[in-house]
């Protein structure tokens, strides 16, 4: 059955307005807007979890849990005995450990089916690891716990030299090497390879740390802490990699060894939590770590623990249990596995921003902090330079790990992409497959859809314009790296942007920005006024011929031209600047940034936010440049037209047209009286000449813009 007739058949339900949108689409439109629609649905249900199968189903499993005597630990141990599990919990005070269980009981999904155990352990000490992990087989019966939950550890704040090294050799035991020599003897008996006739059916079995946001955004106080963390965090996504190795030999089980069943790793990164050890720790937490947590309004264990548990039932791997927390995570996603390709990326970009600010307060709060307890007070102070932490990281990871040339074009391609490609493309599928409701907020009306007044018949011309737009987009990036290429690897020269570990200042890139955006607009003058519409008669009709064929901008026309013509006229505009003024490639990047959002806005020809800000100028002169066939308008800001005379208004055109008007009503009455002369009955007087198209495209536009 051929994909028209499938799509034919969901279609008959639909009202008969979109039926008939439907078979005026050509299907290779349809058949990527269907693609596109999927893709975001899919995305959404995925970031929120709709649809999605329980990825941590407990009721009937085993599950050793670590550090189960109280608080959060405490908390997880009832909840999952609530859901059905058989539980073991791990700590060293046994009086603490028969509390648990006999509330474990008291919570029982059903008391009579479930198990319940206990097992005092010290787990800084690798043997007895071992003992909990084969204490806890015999007691299944045999068989190896299903989930293992690492939550052991405790908090001992304080500044880095305040706190003694053997305290901090502590901390990093009872944090990291409890969660580390777990994970070693649990792995070691889940992985142990199984002949092929030994196989039994397992479900996934689930291998879980508990860390803290300390680990993606450390705090003034912590360190003995958050460094402990931070290994346990790195401990983990190591084994996320490992563990598919694994996974991989159990999908060949039936023909050679492999283990037993699948693993995943999950990471729990909480904040604060009110438990006995979170009051312990305020009595000896720096006053100056309270004042920079300030933010951090603790949970509660079972907040924390309910939280955590309905996230691994979501399939998640780094697990945040607040707002706060979520935030931090994004600013330092870094190398770890994503649980939404899409979420993720944007809780990242935002978080990115967010911590543009919150690193130098932070940093900020220490230094007034310091000089307030006595330090000197002709101690300098920094506030004036920005230190980009986090985003430094990010970025010399980046630099340290990719050649200046992947990293140059790899972060053009994804600026024109997320801000200039996809943008356009929806707006122009928004325009043609919905222009009932795109005319509404088109600044002309339904002249400025891309198939002008005929609305839904949309011809070939329209979709070559979208086709040799995007094409002369990929055509500008591969010229780039032609250049790029050429210079460091053809000449040996240094690459045309500068790509260092050095980040450049604020100032620096504000200078950088505004000198090339004066250089691309003197460029684009130039070049449109003197090459594209001067003595040049070649370059000059390829550009009539191809770009002034439009009768009004829609979007993705931006970059539609011949491709010699965009290349001269909009590449090189672009990119010359950048490369004159040899911009760092984060100053580059924001400046295509800018650039991708103008040309996005200002030729999609809408009247609504953020699109109106652009109509106030660049998108109305852009209309008027295509109305008046090149008469004016030759630089997208406008500073050139201003400077040499050449803006082109709508009071502009409207004096041509009254001229042309007067012209005409004077050559007919020369007519007349000629004819009179010759004795001939003079022909009629011409009626008021109606308002003309052009005309009418101007009242378009004006009255739109007033909105």
């Amino acid at each position: 059955m051929e994909l028209r007739e499938l799509l034919t058949r969901a279609v008959i339900p639909l009202p008969l307005s979109l039926q008939n949108t439907f078979y005026n689409t050509p299907l290779p439109i349809l058949g990527l807007y269907t693609l596109v629609c999927t893709i975001l649905a899919y995305s959404i249900a995925k970031m929120f979890g709709f649809g999605s199968r329980n990825e941590f189903t407990v009721e009937g499993q085993t599950v050793v849990l670590t550090g189960g005597s109280d608080g959060m630990g405490k908390a997880v141990a009832i909840q999952l005995s609530a859901k059905g599990a058989n539980v073991v919990v791990v700590a060293r005070t046994v009086a603490k450990l028969q509390t648990t269980v006999d509330e474990m009981k008291a919570n029982a999904a059903n008391a009579h089916k479930q198990r319940f155990h206990y097992i005092s352990a010290d787990l800084t000490d690798p043997l007895e690891c071992d003992r909990v992990i084969t204490e806890a087989t015999t007691w299944n019966s045999g068989t190896a716990p299903d989930i293992v939950w690492c939550c052991a550890g405790f908090s001992r704040p304080g500044f880095f030299i305040d706190v003694p090294i053997k305290e901090h050799k502590q901390q990093m035991d009872t944090i990291y090497w409890t969660a580390a020599n777990t994970a070693h003897s649990t792995l070691r008996n889940w992985l142990a390879p199984v002949e092929p006739s030994g196989q039994m059916k397992f479900s996934r079995r689930h291998l879980i740390f508990t860390c803290s946001t300390l680990a993606f955004v450390p705090i003034a106080g912590y360190s003995p802490y958050s460094s402990a963390k931070a290994a346990i965090r790195s401990l983990s996504d190591t084994l996320s990699q490992e563990i598919e190795m694994y996974n991989g030999a159990f999908s060949q089980r039936h023909h050679s060894k492999a283990p037993a069943a699948d693993v995943k790793i999950h990471n729990i990164f909480p904040m604060g939590i009110t438990s006995p050890g979170f009051d312990n720790e305020q009595k000896i937490k720096p006053d100056l770590t309270k004042k920079l947590e300030e933010a951090d309004k603790p949970q509660s264990p079972e907040e924390v623990a309910k939280i955590s548990i309905a996230a691994l039932e979501r399939g998640e791997y780094l697990v945040t249990t607040n707002l706060v927390g979520a935030f931090m995570k994004g600013t330092a996603l870094g190398p770890s596995p994503r649980n939404s390709i899409i979420g993720d990326t944007l809780l990242g970009w935002i978080s990115n921003l967010v911590f543009l600010q919150v690193i130098p307060d932070l940093r900020g709060k220490a230094f007034a902090w310091g000089k307030k307890n006595g330090l000197p007070e002709s101690t300098p102070r920094s506030y004036t330079t920005l230190n980009f932490l986090f985003f430094y990281m990010t970025w010399s990871t980046l630099v340290l790990s990719h050649t200046p040339l992947r990293v140059e074009m790899y972060g053009t391609i994804a600026v024109r992409l997320i801000f200039y490609a996809l943008p356009s493309i929806i707006m122009f599928l928004f325009d043609i497959l919905t222009p009932s409701a795109s005319v509404v907020i088109k600044a002309q009306g339904s002249t400025g859809l891309p198939g002008g007044k005929r609305r839904r018949n949309i011809r070939a011309r329209e979709l070559k314009v979208a086709g040799w737009s995007l094409l002369n987009l990929i055509l500008s990036i591969a010229v780039q790296w032609a250049i790029e290429t050429l210079c460091v690897r053809g000449l040996k020269m240094r690459s045309a942007l500068k790509v260092s570990l050095k980040l450049p200042m604020p100032y620096e890139m504000v200078r950088d920005l505004v000198l090339g955006m004066l250089g691309r607009e003197v460029f684009t003058y130039v070049i449109h006024r003197w090459v594209l519409h001067g003595k040049s008669a070649f370059m000059s009709k390829l550009h009539h011929y191809w770009y002034h064929q439009l009768h009004a901008p829609f979007p993705l026309s931006a970059h539609y031209d011949h491709p010699l013509i965009h290349l001269v006229s909009n590449f090189i505009p672009t990119y010359l600047p950048a490369v004159l003024f040899r911009f760092h490639m984060l100053t580059y990047l924001i400046y295509m940034v800018i650039v991708s959002v103008e040309e996005t806005f200002a030729y999609s020809g809408y009247t609504v936010m953020p699109t109106n800000f652009f109509l106030v100028g660049m998108a109305r002169r852009m209309d008027m440049h295509l109305l008046t066939y090149g008469e004016g308008n030759f630089g997208p800001w406008g500073i050139m037209d201003w400077i040499f005379k050449t803006t082109v208004g709508d009071a502009e055109l409207i004096d041509d047209e009254a001229d042309e008007a007067e012209e005409r009503e004077r050559e007919t009455r020369a007519r007349q009286v000629y004819e009179a002369s010759q004795g001939r009955a003079p022909a009629p007087a011409a009626r008021p000449a109606s308002k003309s198209k052009v005309q009418s495209q101007i009242d378009a536009v004006t009255a739109r813009g007033r909105r």
